[in-house]
């Protein structure tokens, strides 16, 4: 599942999901186009992400690769933990845990 940002019929940012077998959807990346950094794209496409999780009651995670091209590693995990995130474990299978910023869905979401 693919969350998109336009502005002027251009993609400017792009937040790629993974959906688990596990009741959890993994955010697998966040693009932004670069002149469009600062802007808070990134927020408004994980707050529509947000939104969808929570009508759907699933947990979201993100393990966190930096490909040095935005955020680092640790950057990363504070922009997730303004966002509401925690650092945790999540258990994709029993004998494969990771860890990472995981948002468990809102109770009161509409």
């Amino acid at each position: 599942m693919k969350i998109m940002i336009t502005r002027n019929r251009a993609i400017v940012c792009e937040l790629g999901v993974a959906k688990l077998n596990i009741g959890a959807w993994n955010i697998v990346y966040i693009e932004t186009d670069p002149k469009h950094r600062g802007k808070g794209l990134a927020a408004e496409a994980l707050a529509r992400l947000e939104r969808l999780a929570d009508r759907q009651d699933v947990c979201l995670l993100c393990v966190v690769d930096s490909d040095n091209t935005g955020l680092t590693y640790d950057q990363s995990v504070v922009w997730l933990k303004r966002h509401g995130f925690k650092h945790g474990w999540c258990e994709f299978h029993p004998n494969w845990r990771k860890r990472g910023p995981i948002r468990e869905p809102r109770q009161d979401a509409p």
